[in-house]
């Protein structure tokens, strides 16, 4: 069978599809015209049970597209706590695990500030990342090799205590700038200087698996981050407090709140580039079972609309 042929199996013409369509139109108006009649004989029977029937195949349906929360979905207060999927690895015998809130309070005991979004940034990325070169698989913790550009003090702290490398600074993790610079000096606010003059160059973090030199380099969509968030973040983190204002301090701290929780909450292939997006397996079978059932109830109500009630006496 050529092309043509397989396409034209695949999408029927658009007058067979304006045809099908036209006939469901019109089977569903014999339908309502039938209700009307069997109402006016006092059958109210037929229209409830259709009606019934009707709602709850149209709930079904509804249900197959709305939008699943993800797993850290919460209601984007800013002191709300909240958690992704935990990160499980290898450590000799034993398998270890790492949850978004377990990196969280690492960065807090240590810097006893707030996170910035970064921290949400890197974790999801890790996460992208492990799925990408390990599947389903539980990787070794020293299998894995971690090299970033960011140099904010958020992205370090969470990816060197994701890779183990916390204290010291170990091997699992390397922080080097874009133009190739690596950093030796970790320190907060070594860190913190260095994090001002950032691009959307820096929000590209590449993971390696040593054993096998696979690698992937998770990077942040276009778009995703705007050329606001850069200027004020440069102006916050020069280490002049006169170049800020109040209200230009005021509003980078709601913007890392709302990119924080963005982070969070967003599906990854809308903030990653090249993360397809899954096939929605869920959907379609929960809109299989709800057409499956709107025709039964169609049916019915086809069957039932079709007799005639006894005559009152």
């Amino acid at each position: 069978m050529d092309s043509a042929n397989i396409q034209r199996g695949l999408n029927p013409p658009l007058n067979e599809v304006l045809f099908n369509l036209n006939s469901d139109c019109l089977s569903i108006n014999k339908l309502i015209l039938k209700g009307v009649c069997a109402v006016k004989r006092g059958d109210w029977r037929v229209l409830k049970t259709g009606y019934v029937a009707a709602c709850l195949a149209v709930a079904v349906l509804l249900t197959a597209f709305w939008p699943l929360a993800p797993a850290g979905a919460h209601s984007g207060t800013p002191e709300e706590e909240v958690d992704l999927p935990a990160l499980l690895f290898y450590e000799g015998d034993r398998v270890v695990k790492v949850s978004f809130k377990d990196v969280q309070d690492y960065y807090r005991s240590e810097t006893h500030k707030r996170e910035e979004f970064d921290l949400a940034f890197s974790y999801r990325a890790f996460q992208v990342a492990k799925k990408e070169i390990w599947g389903d698989e539980v990787p070794r913790r020293e299998d894995i090799q971690v090299f970033s550009p960011l140099p904010s003090p958020s992205s370090v702290l969470a990816l060197r205590f994701i890779t183990g490398g916390e204290e010291p600074a170990g091997d699992g993790f390397q922080l080097v700038l874009p133009g190739g610079a690596p950093v030796q000096d970790l320190s907060y606010s070594n860190l913190y200087q260095l994090a001002g003059p950032v691009t959307v160059e820096n929000y590209a973090i590449t993971f390696t698996r040593r054993s096998t030199g696979e690698s992937v380099t998770i990077k942040v969509k276009d778009g995703v981050l705007t050329e606001e968030y850069f200027r004020l973040r440069s102006m916050v983190h020069s280490g002049n407090p006169g170049q800020t204002t109040p209200e230009e301090l005021d509003r980078y701290i709601a913007l890392q709140n709302s990119m924080k929780n963005f982070f969070i909450d967003t599906p990854a292939w809308e903030l990653f580039e090249g993360v397809k997006k899954p096939f929605p397996f869920r959907q379609v079978i929960i809109a299989a079972i709800g057409m499956v059932f709107l025709y039964g109830a169609v049916g019915h109500w086809r069957e039932t609309a079709g007799k005639k009630s006894p005559r009152a006496p």
